[in-house]
């Protein structure tokens, strides 16, 4: 009877532990977004706001992933969180969110500071500030913001100058003031 010897256990082994590093691997970016995304709603319903996710991989793929895992593949369009007590500090979460298009911060304790962590938001379309207190050093963050269409600063410290500012910076945009 032939006894298999140690070196065939351990290439066995071996070959074992390289195929669930490659899984692992492939898995990690998905398993990663998934919890970001899953902790980023959790955070945007507790400050009873909401968030909208546009539906994404294939058909296929989204009928047979269980429960929420859909996150994985999903992406965040539109986030509201007006009347909400989120903060400049908060606001660094959206780093992670560069996809979202339309943004509500209406009536929050948003600053200057908070403009800051916006402009990581390539894809903006619509940004609501009114009733914060952005100011016009605020407004200037905004800057660089091709598919920005729409800017609400109604109820906050931007002033008529920094308002003629904003438009000669962003001239697709249709600012409400």
């Amino acid at each position: 009877m032939h006894q298999p010897s140690q070196h065939s256990h351990r290439t066995l082994y071996c070959a074992a532990a390289a195929f669930l590093l490659i899984i692992v691997a492939l898995a990690w970016p998905f398993v990663r977004r998934y919890y970001i995304q899953r902790a980023f709603i959790a955070d945007v319903k507790d400050f009873g706001g909401m968030v909208v996710m546009e539906p994404g991989g294939p058909a296929w793929l989204r009928d047979r992933l269980p429960g929420d895992l859909a996150l994985c593949v999903d992406t965040p369009r539109v986030v509201h969180l007006e009347n909400s007590p989120v903060d400049d500090a908060w606001l660094a979460n959206l780093r992670e969110h560069p996809t979202i298009e339309h943004l509500g911060l209406a009536a929050t304790d948003i600053t200057d500071a908070g403009a800051a962590h916006v402009h990581d938001m390539p894809h903006l379309r619509v940004l609501w500030l009114s009733g914060t207190n952005i100011t016009d050093a605020g407004l200037s963050a905004l800057d660089g913001f091709p598919e920005l269409v729409l800017l609400y600063v109604d109820s906050t410290r931007v002033t008529e100058s920094g308002i003629a500012a904003a438009r000669e910076r962003l001239p697709q945009t249709d600012i409400q003031w």
